[in-house]
């Protein structure tokens, strides 16, 4: 099992190294580092896109405005239809973004696990 006294050692050892060992034992940091900002960046793209569609459906629905109306109850139809279609629509895009949540956290959870793995099989083994 892993101790306070194995994590010393490890310290001790990691900060007496060499300038060449230290690039060693930094490049597993930098690895994982990498992999956890290449999932932010995904997550945000993914939330941009989804944004952007949203949007657009948004601007869509709000052409019905743009529309010369004759009556009264031709433009309550048309706030009616707008508030519907906004209504179905937040859902939808609310659970995509939650999906892509639920995705970015599951890996950094899968990424820093065994990156603790790896701390802790380093510090075994050494």
């Amino acid at each position: 099992m892993f101790t306070f006294t194995d994590y010393t050692k490890a310290m001790e050892k990691f900060v007496s190294a060499s300038p060449f060992e230290m690039a060693d034992n930094l490049k597993p940091f930098i690895d994982y580092q990498t992999k956890l900002s290449h999932v932010a960046f995904d997550a945000a793209k993914k939330n941009i896109e989804i944004g952007q569609t949203w949007m657009n459906e948004t601007i869509v629905a709000l052409e019905a405005f743009a529309k010369p109306v004759e009556k009264p109850a031709d433009l309550a139809a048309a706030s009616t239809e707008f508030a519907k279609a906004q209504v179905e629509a937040a859902p939808k895009h609310l659970a995509s973004i939650a999906e892509v949540a639920k995705k970015a956290q599951v890996d950094t959870a899968e990424i820093m696990l065994k990156a603790g793995k790896d701390v802790q099989n380093k510090i075994v083994n050494a």
